[in-house]
């Protein structure tokens, strides 16, 4: 039996769980449009961590069908807490609830993942925008208690990808241009 057909009987007997991870604060006006537009044949679990929002972000989240979970104040932690809830998903996908990402992309994103071609994407809404934050959600995603992980940020149109393969997550070792 070939590798492939490995793989495709392991994957076929095990379903990839995808976990979309949405950090917020403050976005009722937006999120349920963002929770309604994520497909559902490719998000398993719809975690939104929210940071202390004082309007119905949470409410509106719960009431589209995503998990919500109080995660205290700071992008960082609202992240660090929806991976740990996230703990029994094979890929991490992060975006932000204000609509400034398109969940439509989530399918295209974690694609060289479930290929098997990398371990960890990054997608940008801007070639030329600064990462520091995107690199802080993917080092987040990649070392929740220790084990290795797949992680993915959504930006927005996938203009830039950057793939980390295993766990290295402090070398950027290829990139792809859209």
């Amino acid at each position: 039996m070939t590798q492939a057909a490995i793989d495709s009987a392991a994957a076929s007997a095990h379903p990839c769980v995808v976990a979309l991870a949405i950090p917020t604060l403050n976005e009722e006006a937006s999120i349920g449009d963002v929770l309604r537009a994520v497909p559902p044949r490719v998000v398993t679990r719809i975690i939104v961590a929210d940071g202390g929002s004082t309007d119905a972000t949470a409410a509106r989240a719960r009431d589209a069908g995503a998990e919500v979970i109080e995660a205290g104040r700071g992008y960082g932690r609202a992240c660090l807490a929806a991976a740990t809830a996230a703990e029994d998903a094979d890929i991490v996908v992060f975006m932000d609830g204000d609509g400034a990402d398109d969940p439509a992309f989530v399918a295209a994103l974690i694609q060289p993942i479930r290929a098997g071609a990398f371990d960890f994407v990054i997608g940008s809404r801007a070639p030329r925008r600064p990462r520091a934050r995107q690199h802080i959600v993917a080092s987040v995603g990649g070392r929740v208690r220790g084990r290795p992980r797949h992680a993915v940020t959504l930006r927005g149109d996938l203009h830039r990808h950057v793939c980390i393969p295993g766990d290295q997550t402090r070398r950027a070792v290829g990139s792809r241009h859209d």
